[in-house]
């Protein structure tokens, strides 16, 4: 999924990116990293996946790909 195709998810649940942060104690910035790709904080990752009620293989299918190097 796209950043902006996970906002929108979001948002037709009603939860914002400050609703997750608030959840995980962190800030809104963080969840926009970890939306967009620059960051893998498993536990917000799974707090953004269960408000849009997606697992996060869906979500982000490369983020957790291993290398073939």
């Amino acid at each position: 999924m796209t950043p902006t195709e996970i906002k929108i998810c979001l948002m037709q649940k009603g939860v914002t990116q400050a609703d997750i942060a608030r959840r995980r104690n962190v800030t809104r910035s963080m969840v926009w990293t970890c939306i967009v790709g620059r960051s893998r904080s498993m536990h917000i990752l799974k707090e953004i996946a269960d408000a849009i009620g997606k697992p996060i293989s869906e979500i982000w299918p490369d983020a957790f790909k291993k290398s073939s190097k």
